[in-house]
């Protein structure tokens, strides 16, 4: 079985891993401020979403929000609503 890798794919793994970034930024600054850190870091990864203009305008925004944690968790609810049901790692 031949499977084919498409711009659609290249897009959603980009997503989810900016997603993910983002999250473990906010994860580890949690005490500190994460508002902040989230800010910084969807800066880092702009230029390599810059592919992916759809994923690129997502965090962007993100990036531009007055409180971009409650953004992110927004944009992790919407995910685990595509995926119907909780998005989580097993631990």
């Amino acid at each position: 079985m031949i499977t084919t890798y498409t711009s659609r794919d290249a897009e959603a793994c980009a997503y989810l891993s900016a997603l993910i970034t983002v999250e473990l930024c906010a994860e580890v600054h949690r005490t500190g401020k994460v508002n902040t850190a989230i800010r910084r870091c969807v800066n880092r990864l702009l230029p390599g979403l810059a592919e992916h203009k759809r994923v690129y305008m997502i965090f962007k925004g993100l990036a531009k929000q007055p409180f971009p944690a409650g953004c992110l968790h927004h944009l992790r609810r919407m995910l685990e609503e595509m995926a119907g049901g909780q998005v989580v790692l097993e631990e």
